[in-house]
């Protein structure tokens, strides 16, 4: 499925940098970053495996998610780190790939202190599922 084919492809356009985190910046994050998720060429397949055009599931999952990490709004019930350990084609350089991605994304969604905030907590979260991927895989990060 090409972005333009995508369902949500029109759902963000560039606005004004959001000032603040909240639930409607954060929608517009999510629908951003995926949007360039699903045509990198790395990233992209490693979750259309998984995902396999049914990508709203896991954009409502997504917004829930940073709403909770953000605002503490407590709505996202999941379990993030198992559902990516069970990625067999995730790997440690994907993460850095995510990371700049993401930090793009934020950076084009909100002005630099808000942006700064999602990007440390992005940065926590990879490290964290990096040193799991590896322990489970039996490799070294350093």
């Amino acid at each position: 499925m090409t972005p333009v084919d995508h369902p949500h492809w029109h759902a963000w356009t560039p606005q004004e940098r959001a000032t603040v985190i909240d639930r409607d910046a954060l929608r517009r994050l999510v629908l951003a970053f995926y949007d360039r998720v699903q045509t990198h060429p790395d990233l992209g397949p490693v979750f259309e495996k998984t995902i396999q055009g049914n990508w709203q599931p896991h954009l409502d999952k997504m917004v829930e998610f940073w709403c909770s990490m953000m605002l503490g709004t407590r709505t996202y019930d999941g379990r993030p780190l198992p559902a990516h350990l069970a990625l067999p084609d995730l790997h440690d350089h994907h993460f850095t790939q995510w990371l700049a991605l993401f930090r793009a994304t934020a950076t084009d969604v909100f002005c630099p202190e808000p942006a700064e905030q999602l990007c440390i907590r992005a940065e926590r979260m990879a490290a964290s599922f990096r040193m799991a991927l590896a322990i489970q895989r039996g490799e070294r990060l350093f």
